[in-house]
């Protein structure tokens, strides 16, 4: 390498030195070009060359890393230098922009800050972190609601702040209620109930959603009963009359019905009431205890049943029977017999092949399931306690 160039490179680095160690001023800058000139001048070496050394050395810029910011962070200063005027430019506008010379912050993310002297550029990675968000969680006694029944939600938050902002939603509608309870009696079958919390401690309010309950409405029904009997004839005295209660509403159980006669409480519970004990004109009626958590009426009366009873029923045998089978006079139907009355039938040997207290099965012209020969059979009924006797015959035909 010539002298001259050595030179130049040695004067470079000096200039280089100086200029990048501080801020100069206006007075020492001026040294700096007199020195420039003066070397210029004692060395036979282009005056290009020699500037180029003086501008490498005035646009150097030292930029220090930026450290990790947060989004409410205040606007700051990057700091970098250079004896030059120095702008700055951001990569990513919508995570960070330059206001007045200082980075502002708009959102989370990452952008490349760069620094600018008109001649030479640097540059530094800025991150910015977003803030904690809220978290919220909503629930309930019971999702399972009658219809019109009062049901409050709470709302469980985390990160909330010190002064929270509450949205309920229903079916994503706003409802009026800033409050971290939401109590209310009108929803409908399926709503969905959820919550917007807000933390407003920051710089930007910042929210979040939480889960959604959706509720199962049920209506409120009535709940009733009915009651029947087995016959609208009169009834013999003695004989057995059976009533049956219909159950309507949304019961969860079988409901509890308690049976009375002329407004009087029998020993009989249950959905069938029968008694041989009736007498002519003795109401009939029942209560009925349903259990449910949407019925209008927890207790429901039943309807009343006059009841007509006989007390010179004729006991009506027929002579004759055809248990073939074909559904005509397959049995031998007996009217007026009551529940304590005892039926016979005997075989011409006297043989029992028919027995029966009181007559709700009839008899179909077999013994023990097995049918027996046509011919003429024998009957006695003993009726009223014993008191009345009646006997004949009866023929079996096939």
């Amino acid at each position: 390498m010539k002298p001259q160039a050595n030179a130049l490179k040695l004067f470079c680095f000096f200039i280089a030195t100086v200029l990048s160690s501080k801020c100069l001023t206006a007075r020492e800058l001026s040294l700096v070009h007199y020195e420039v000139n003066t070397f210029a001048a004692a060395h036979p070496l282009p005056f290009n060359a020699i500037k180029t050394c003086e501008s490498s050395g005035l646009r150097a810029i030292r930029f220090p890393p930026i450290p990790p910011k947060r989004i409410c962070d205040p606007d700051f200063d990057p700091m970098a230098t250079s004896s030059l005027p120095i702008t700055y430019t951001s990569s990513e506008p919508d995570v960070a922009d330059i206001i007045n010379g200082k980075i502002h912050f708009y959102g989370p993310g990452a952008a490349t800050i760069t620094a600018s002297n008109g001649v030479e550029t640097a540059t530094q990675l800025l991150t910015v972190s977003n803030l904690q968000k809220p978290y919220a969680i909503v629930s309930t006694s019971t999702v399972y609601i009658c219809e019109g029944s009062t049901v409050s939600f709470h709302a469980a938050t985390d990160n909330a702040g010190a002064n929270p902002s509450y949205i309920w939603l229903i079916n994503d509608v706003d409802v009026a209620n800033n409050n971290a309870t939401y109590t209310t009696n009108s929803l409908t079958n399926g709503d969905r109930i959820s919550l917007v919390v807000t933390n407003n401690d920051y710089c930007i309010p910042l929210s979040a959603q939480s889960n959604q309950i959706i509720v199962e409405v049920t209506p409120y029904t009535a709940f009733s009963v009915e009651i029947a009997a087995n016959t609208t004839d009169a009834s013999c005295a003695g004989s057995a009359v059976t009533f049956t209660a219909q159950t309507r509403g949304n019961s969860n159980t079988e409901a509890v019905i308690k049976w009375f006669v002329n407004d009087q409480q029998t020993n009989q519970i249950g959905s069938t009431f029968t008694s041989t004990m009736l007498k002519d004109e003795d109401v009939i009626s029942c209560q009925a205890f349903g259990s449910g958590s949407c019925l209008a009426n927890a207790i429901a009366y039943s309807n009343f049943i006059r009841v007509a009873v006989r007390n010179d029923c004729e006991i009506l045998l027929p002579n004759s029977f055809s248990p073939n089978g074909d559904g005509v006079n397959d049995y031998w139907q007996i009217k007026a017999i009551g529940n304590t009355d005892l039926v016979q039938v005997f075989n011409r040997n006297g043989s029992i092949i028919f027995q029966s207290r009181g007559y709700a099965i009839p008899w179909d012209g077999t013994l023990a399931g097995k049918t027996i020969p046509v011919g003429t059979y024998f009957y006695l009924i003993t009726a009223n306690g014993g008191t009345k006797k009646l006997s004949g015959s009866v023929t079996l035909f096939r």
